[in-house]
């Protein structure tokens, strides 16, 4: 009934859409207990109904186990009540048993065939473990990062199988699996790792980068075996030929020379052997011994040595002309190698001012170590000019442009490069070595694509993936940069780097504020706060804790940190910023990526 006044008198109407409430409400009684006796479902009734609510009421007190067992014993009597069931799934989460939750709602299911609040609670359950895998998982991968970056590598195997095992869809647990069998030089276990990873995540190009890495790891291996056999065929060869035994001398050398066909002392050596085999030389003198000795020394990298018997050969007088000047330019190889440029310099003085490559370019060398920039590019255009084939034409030319930057004459540097790099006068160099040259010029461009083609012909190694980094970051392409960074840090882990550990920091902050698209910023201020004159009832004076809060967005990238952050906060809706390297003084308490 509804009441309305009218002129001194209550008024009683029934309007139409009073009626219309009353039967929607009985309408909806009607379903509701409809709802509750289902098609086949009998009202619950003596000890079933008992145990029930004794169920019901453990639930709602959290008392789960009581719960569990009270429902279990409804079940026993009432296995044909969907809401028992139900209660019992509920009460065995509660309790974290979720294996026998879902256990107990495929029980369910098997006698209530595709009943959708089973189904629904069914995959809430199976929900909840896929989640606690993946909790789990990723503590266990943590522990398993912190074991890889302590050098525990048998222990980031163990940890980051267990976490692949938990959630085997996580490309980054296998990285840490394969980063560390890589670690132990385990290289076909893990390539076995990224070829199964590689079924599960099917072009994962953190694996894919992972595959490139381990055939490049099992050919510098490889490789380093090959020179070692070859390094050692050649010493015993030339011991052989110091006893006058060249046939073992010639036997030997020709290994050397199959192990590594490119490497021109080898070949020197077979050739030198076999003209003494058929023709054996004269009795070796001192100063040829001494001379011998220098050049073993120095093909196995003791520089020291090698000046050092390169020295006593040249004070005994070697046979001829030829040799004396052979010495001398090894001699002088051997002071530049072992960082004694000044020596070098003095070791070339008998040659004068000759216009020879050979001698031009290591005048140049060694005045360009001892900053002597001027006189450096003046030796190197000599080389320059006299160098007789490509690969010195391209090495001289390089070191010209290198001291023309750093003479402060940029501009004609970059000219110089560019000129060469258009007539193909540098195509003989590494990529690397040309993106580094590209890099000193300022031609950020053509450095990005020779960074480029290093890192996709597996050749990008040492600081040169730092220095691509940094290209792609001026050029605001964060996600190379990142890509680049990340290779630097994967090269240290792996011990092919040397890092001291703040510029570690200083790389990871990088690759954080590259990947960062937004943040929340929090702070505290702490001030005297009062009214001003003319406020009698007021305080005067006081202290203040006021807290802030500000969320950011950053829509554009980092920028190379001339970066754009939207904030919006409490006091600011939108607030447009341009930062460039330093934001105002503020206390940070939370920074998200």
């Amino acid at each position: 009934m509804v009441r309305r006044r009218g002129r001194g008198k209550s008024e009683e109407v029934t309007s139409a859409c009073g009626l219309r409430l009353i039967v929607a409400l009985a309408l909806l009684g009607i379903l509701v207990s409809c709802e509750k006796e289902t098609a086949g479902e009998a009202p619950l009734a003596g000890p079933a109904y008992a145990d029930a609510d004794s169920a019901y009421t453990a639930y709602n007190n959290k008392d789960y186990p009581a719960a569990e067992a009270k429902t279990r014993e409804a079940i026993a009597l009432r296995p044909d009540v969907v809401r028992l069931h139900l209660l019992l799934i509920d009460a065995l989460v509660a309790e974290e048993k979720l294996d026998e939750a879902d256990a107990a709602a495929s029980q369910a299911l098997s006698r209530f065939k595709d009943d959708p609040a089973l189904l629904e609670a069914q995959r809430r359950v199976r929900d909840q473990i896929v989640y606690k895998k993946k909790a789990e998982a990723l503590n266990v991968a943590e522990q398993g990062f912190k074991e890889y970056d302590e050098k525990d590598y048998t222990g980031a195997v163990r940890d980051a199988h267990r976490a692949i095992e938990l959630d085997p869809l996580k490309s980054s647990y296998r990285v840490l699996l394969v980063n560390a069998l890589i670690a132990t030089e385990d290289f076909d276990e893990a390539n076995r790792e990224v070829s199964e990873g590689l079924t599960k995540i099917s072009d994962d190009p953190d694996l894919l980068d992972r595959r490139r890495a381990i055939g490049e790891q099992i050919a510098a291996k490889e490789a380093a075996r090959i020179a070692t056999q070859a390094f050692e065929a050649a010493e015993a060869a030339y011991k052989a030929f110091a006893q006058r035994d060249y046939a073992t001398a010639v036997k030997e050398a020709q290994e050397a020379v199959n192990l590594e066909p490119s490497n021109s002392s080898y070949r020197e050596l077979l050739e030198k052997s076999e003209k003494a085999l058929k023709h054996p030389v004269a009795r070796e003198t001192v100063a040829e011994r001494y001379a011998r000795q220098g050049y073993a020394a120095s093909a196995r990298g003791d520089q020291a040595q090698a000046s050092e018997d390169f020295k006593s050969a040249l004070q005994r007088r070697l046979p001829t002309r030829i040799q004396t000047r052979n010495v001398q330019i090894a001699l002088a190889d051997a002071q530049l190698g072992d960082g004694k440029p000044q020596s070098a310099l003095d070791t070339l003085e008998p040659f004068g001012d000759a216009a020879v490559y050979d001698v031009a370019v290591r005048r140049g060398a060694a005045l360009q170590a001892l900053k002597r920039s001027p006189e450096a590019l003046e030796s190197f255009s000599t080389a320059y000019n006299t160098a007789r084939t490509p690969d010195e034409r391209a090495s001289s030319l390089s070191s010209e442009v290198v001291l023309l930057a750093d003479l402060g004459k940029k501009n004609e540097a970059r000219a110089r490069f560019d000129q060469a790099l258009a007539s193909g006068e540098l195509q003989t160099l590494p990529p690397a070595q040309i993106a580094s040259l590209a890099l000193t010029v300022g031609n950020g461009e053509v450095a990005a694509q020779y960074y480029a083609l290093t890192r996709d012909t597996g050749q990008l190694k040492g600081r040169a993936a730092l220095d691509a980094g940094y290209v792609a970051m001026h050029r605001a392409h964060d996600k190379e940069a990142i890509d680049y960074f990340q290779r630097a840090i994967d090269a240290h882990r792996a011990g092919q780097l040397a890092l001291d550990p703040q510029e570690v920091f200083a790389i990871r902050r990088q690759v954080a504020d590259l990947s960062r698209t937004w943040g929340a910023i929090a702070s505290l201020t702490y001030s005297k706060a009062g009214a001003g004159p003319g406020a009698p009832f007021i305080p005067t004076a006081g202290n203040s804790l006021q807290p802030g809060v500000e969320l950011y967005w950053r829509p554009f990238g980092y920028l190379d940190g001339h970066y754009i952050d939207i904030f919006s906060g409490p006091s600011k809706r939108h607030t447009h910023r341009m930062a460039h390297r330093e934001l105002r003084p503020r206390r940070v308490l939370s920074d998200c990526g």
